[in-house]
């Protein structure tokens, strides 16, 4: 128990979820205020964007070379924190969905919060902890961009994975496409 109180801290984990709860309650009912379903959805991937976001940087110590010459295994560990950031950027929306029904299918929400999370991995093995944030936010920016554009069709469907449709099998490669492009990140971090 004592090993895994000192992970939360030393990752900020504490930090990263009271943010994640915040960006949930902040940018998930702005869509119901105005009935749309489209903004629904839109602020549903935002929320969830920038939940990822906040999470990504725990995902590498403050010292990456430390981590990497440490004794003990850390892709386990790693793995288990990337599923959790997605199983959180996914419940957060999912709850508040549930209480307050706005449209937007689990699947979407599921399936955005996996491949966002993998977007997040990606991110902090490319540009480190403190930039990791980048490469979900600007996915869900162009995301949103397309969606209010109008019905993202061709090359542009490829971008607005994020808004699709529960039953648009594209999307569900591309989230899956990332989500495990990010869990090889974290293993090649590692080496």
């Amino acid at each position: 128990m004592r090993e895994a109180v000192l992970y939360c801290r030393s990752r900020g984990i504490p930090a990263a979820m009271a943010t994640m709860v915040g960006a949930a309650i902040a940018l998930a009912p702005v869509g119901r205020l105005t009935g749309s379903p489209g903004l629904s959805v839109a602020m549903s991937v935002l929320a969830t964007a920038v939940a990822v976001g906040v999470a990504s940087g725990g995902l590498t110590g403050a010292d990456p070379d430390l981590d990497r010459t440490a004794a003990i295994a850390w892709l386990p560990r790693l793995t288990v924190h990337l599923v959790a950031i997605a199983a959180l950027a996914a419940g957060l929306p999912l709850a508040i969905e549930l209480l307050s029904p706005s449209g937007v299918d689990a699947e979407v929400l599921l399936r955005n919060a996996v491949g966002l999370a993998g977007l997040g991995s990606i991110g902090v093995g490319l540009l480190g902890a403190s930039r990791g944030w980048v490469l979900p936010v600007a996915a869900a920016s162009v995301a949103l961009v397309a969606l209010l554009s109008g019905t993202p069709g061709g090359l542009a469907m490829v971008f607005s994975w994020p808004v699709q449709p529960a039953d648009v099998g594209t999307a569900w490669l591309i989230s899956g496409t990332f989500a495990g492009c990010g869990w090889l990140a974290l293993a090649r971090s590692q080496r």
